[in-house]
């Protein structure tokens, strides 16, 4: 949707709060009966609160949350009178930008094009989603799409499978006057809503959440047999946990190893405990794929450099006379062994970065993993010049420092370990949240 201004045509753009923040352009689905352009001008004015015409198709995008593809269709709009916008739960907030502040703005990749295509700012995507970023973003996007399949697969046959056995169950007391009948139709129900958050939002997480929230309401239509036989697995299944968690299981179920009769709440916030735990590892586990899939793709442009440019490479390993760092191959050469040592140094030290429960989601993004490796960098920079420059023989040891001043070899592998100090990076961040209340 679109207005005239004296700054000229400005775009409406709204800030939603239902999955995370995101700037994005006003649209909706489908409802029963509705044609397309009549459930666009719908959610448009639900949204933004302004009343629109539409004056032509503007094109396409799709995404693909789980199962089916989404489709999207866009038409160009005038809003038509004063917008009335109120913000509510998931729309925070309305803004008129200007097609290029909108490219800036926008959150998503193909609305930027979108935009960048209505508006005659084709070359402007490129500014705004840079080659090397869209490299990244679209490998982690296919390695992501493969595992969530088999993710999906398999929570899928899970799902499908435990709706037998709560069917099995449920038969046992149809026709009894039980009072936990209640209870099976709460936790097909949680099913239900774990295969529609799976088919409809492709959340495999969410979906996990149901299916674990499902388990636990059939606990309380358990008798004491079968109430005992759950508590004795979920107390062998605690051997797994450690600190905390395992001490409060072991709590819970104590009466297992004396026999006495179990209580339902006990094992139901037992099994509360070790559901928790597994989401936690699971969320853990993704984003250290993330990571490695992100180190590895950089690791793979530093290879490729180093191939192309084998031969100029080879020249500063090769020269027989010492290279100023002011010679661009030499400059070259030692950033690109800084920033290899700093990638290495975050392969080797990516498995025991998950100890703490907050480092992960702080230091595995992509921004603070490219800090780290050009914390690499630089120091190899600065470790290189210390040397050149005769300082690391006045202050340590005169002639080591004299030969690997002379020796471009010696020189290139001083920058390689250099890059290693992108743990200080990782370390800071571990006493931040070690220090955070």
């Amino acid at each position: 949707m679109e207005k005239q201004t004296p700054r000229g045509i400005m775009i409406a753009v709204i800030l939603r709060d239902r999955y995370g923040e995101e700037w994005a352009l006003p649209k909706g689905k489908l409802e029963e009966g509705e044609s397309l352009e009549e459930a666009a001008l719908r959610e448009v004015n639900e949204e933004t609160g302004c009343r629109a015409v539409i004056t032509s198709f503007a094109g396409t995008s799709f995404y693909h949350p789980g199962k089916a593809p989404k489709v999207v269709f866009f038409w160009r709009m005038l809003a038509s009178d004063e917008c009335r916008f109120t913000p509510s739960r998931e729309i925070k907030k309305l803004e008129w930008l200007t097609p290029r502040e909108a490219l800036r703005r926008l959150t998503h990749n193909e609305e930027k094009k979108l935009v960048a295509a209505i508006y005659g700012r084709a070359n402007d995507i490129d500014r705004y989603l840079p080659t090397f970023s869209r490299f990244f973003q679209t490998a982690n996007l296919i390695f992501t799409r493969i595992t969530a399949m088999h993710r999906w697969q398999r929570l899928s046959a899970t799902i499908n499978s435990y709706a037998m056995e709560l069917e099995c169950r449920e038969n046992v007391f149809r026709g009894q006057k039980s009072s936990c009948e209640p209870c099976i139709e709460e936790a097909r129900e949680a099913l239900r809503r774990a295969q529609q958050a799976l088919d409809d939002q492709g959340d495999i997480d969410g979906g996990w959440k149901y299916f674990f929230a499902a388990q636990r309401m059939e606990i309380f239509s358990l008798d004491q047999d079968q109430l005992r036989t759950k508590a004795i697995v979920l107390y062998n299944e605690s051997e797994k946990l450690t600190g905390w968690r395992k001490e409060a299981v072991r709590d819970l179920l104590a009466d297992v190893e004396n026999g006495a009769a179990m209580t339902r709440e006990h094992v139901f916030q037992a099994a509360l405990v070790i559901d928790e735990n597994y989401m936690n590892q699971a969320y853990k586990d993704g984003l250290l794929r993330s990571h490695v899939v992100y180190l590895a793709l950089i690791l793979l442009v530093q290879i490729s450099f180093l191939s192309f440019n084998f031969s100029q490479i080879k020249r500063v390993f090769s020269s027989a006379t010492e290279l100023p760092l002011s010679d661009d191959w030499m400059f070259v050469s030692v950033m690109v062994f800084g920033l290899l040592g700093g990638t290495v140094s975050a392969i080797v030290s990516a498995p025991t970065a998950t100890k703490s429960t907050r480092v992960p989601e702080m230091a595995h993004t992509i921004r603070v993993t490219m800090l780290r490796i050009l914390m690499g960098m630089v120091s190899a920079l600065l470790i290189v010049m210390i040397i050149k420059s005769g300082i690391g023989a006045q202050v340590f040891n005169k002639e080591i420092f004299d030969k690997l001043g002379k020796t471009n070899y010696f020189l290139l592998l001083a920058a390689f370990v250099s890059g290693f100090s992108e743990r200080l990076v990782l370390r800071s961040i571990r006493l931040f949240v070690d220090k955070k209340p």
